[in-house]
């Protein structure tokens, strides 16, 4: 047990050098003699090992073992090899802890890599990749009814749902969490993983959405920290997708993270859907852009997504005319540096009904911030903003004209504003970080439900006049100085 590592690490070493042997090599008679001594010297190692562990651990190091092990009540998993396996299910009632060990499971590309349907599972320390689902969750799939969490050093990568070989529609490339399932992000890493959706087959409501994640309505996602970056979805929510379309809202709880350099036609860092509501504290959303959702080059989307309109709107966010917005300047948000190809470089809206018409024109350290109208040429919020614009002086009264004048106005301007502030997007006061995500539509964030940035808290504060003399003394007798 004093060298248990250091043993350990040469076991490895000496078997890593049979493998390496040809099959004649192996069956050599000087090789055989080794090979014997080898396994007597590895079955003491796991001795001592699974004494060291406890009994709540079990070691695996292929498929069949990690199944069975799923199959059975220990509370703790340890991967001790590389595994790859078919889809493996996890259908236990209980709580278990899957620790990849540092290691990779990979799937055949016949599915979701593990499927969780039921209990509590917690997955960390290494990565889960190579997941191909027909449909629904490359990476990991979260039934009704389980409640999975992905820990700091845990990693869901290169998976992908649908478009690919035959298979033409999918959502939730990296995770999908199905209605009544819970999918914690608490500090690890979605990344690479792609939603796809062929032009040519039957549009689904989700589908090709969520490169990252997807959060079906009736579902919960929680993200407590960690990053989710350079995934792809054809449609909308090209990092996390909230729900689709409907009268079910996902339940959403972001803390922290970063949300990154992900890629959709709609919401390329995060899609709010009807019914839901997505509220964000100290939130930044930044170098962003509107434009085209770039074809099968630069994001992998199928060819035809090239078609899409190079000019784009709502490079920070975007609102569909069911989409609501309110800002507080309490715990708020910064929403600058973004870009659009078309109209809106940090803001557009299509309709006014939902949108509250309060601005932050200050940061949570008193930074000022300028709006200005950056909308399409000869339409109400144009023209679009160049240096030198003059800034919105009355925002509030501004937006509030818009309102009313639209529902009067045949053309149904767009609302398009852009921002200027100084200061750095990525201060360590942002807790959430939404920033150089892309999509045709609200390149960090499109939302057709609710979006809450800050939150509407009263401050009290009480202030109290003290005189000093010239030397810095309080002056008791206030009588004969000014009130």
């Amino acid at each position: 047990e004093d060298n248990f590592d250091e043993i350990g690490q040469v076991l490895e070493n000496v078997g890593a050098l049979y493998a390496a042997l040809t099959e004649e090599e192996q069956e050599s008679e000087e090789v055989m003699g080794a090979y014997l001594t080898f396994s007597a010297l590895y079955e003491q190692y796991a001795d001592v090992q699974q004494r060291l562990l406890g009994e709540d651990t079990v070691v695996v190091k292929t498929a069949e073992e990690l199944a069975n092990a799923l199959a059975g009540e220990r509370p703790v998993i340890l991967m001790q090899a590389d595994i790859t396996s078919e889809v493996i299910p996890y259908k236990g009632g209980w709580t278990v802890t899957l620790d990849l060990g540092g290691y990779t499971l990979t799937g055949t590309g016949k599915g979701s890599v593990i499927k969780v349907n039921s209990g509590n599972v917690t997955i960390d320390n290494g990565t889960i990749t190579g997941g191909k689902a027909n449909k629904q969750g490359g990476g990991i799939y979260v039934s009704a009814g389980a409640n999975v969490t992905l820990g700091t050093a845990g990693t869901v990568s290169g998976n992908t749902a649908g478009a690919t070989d035959g298979w033409k529609y999918g959502s939730g490339g990296g995770v999908y969490i199905a209605d009544g399932g819970t999918f914690t992000l608490d500090g690890g890493t979605i990344q690479d993983n792609s939603a796809l959706l062929d032009k040519y087959e039957m549009e689904r409501c989700g589908d090709g959405s969520g490169g990252g994640i997807f959060a079906a309505p009736g579902s919960t996602f929680i993200m407590n920290d960690g990053t989710v970056t350079g995934n792809t979805a054809t449609k909308k929510g090209g990092g996390i997708c909230l729900g689709y379309d409907g009268n079910t809202p996902v339940t959403v709880e972001i803390h922290a993270g970063s949300v990154r350099d992900n890629h959709a036609s709609t919401g390329g860092g995060i899609y709010v859907a009807h019914a839901t509501t997505l509220t964000l504290r100290a939130a930044s959303i930044a170098e962003n852009q509107a434009k085209s959702s770039g074809g099968s080059g630069s994001s992998g989307l199928p060819p035809w997504a090239g078609a899409f309109d190079p000019n784009g709107l709502g490079g920070g966010v975007w609102f569909c005319n069911t989409g609501a917005g309110i800002f507080y300047a309490t715990s708020g948000g910064y929403i600058s540096n973004n870009v659009a190809g078309k109209s809106g470089d940090d803001f557009n809206a299509q309709l006014a009904n939902r949108l509250d018409p309060h601005f932050v024109t200050r940061l949570y350290d008193g930074r000022e911030i300028e709006w200005f109208l950056d909308g399409k040429d000869g339409e109400w919020s144009g023209p679009r903003y160049t240096p030198g614009s003059e800034p919105i002086i009355d925002l509030d009264t501004l937006i509030s004209r818009w309102s009313g004048e639209l529902f009067d106005n045949t053309g149904r301007d767009d609302l398009a504003l852009h921002s200027e502030t100084s200061g750095n997007s990525s201060d360590s006061y942002y807790s959430v970080k939404i920033m150089d995500n892309d999509a045709k539509k609200g390149g960090g964030i499109a939302c057709n439900g609710s979006l809450i940035m800050g939150e509407d808290r009263d401050v009290s504060l009480t202030i109290t006049k003290v005189w000093k003399d010239t030397d810095g003394a309080v002056v008791e007798d206030t009588s004969s100085l000014p009130e």
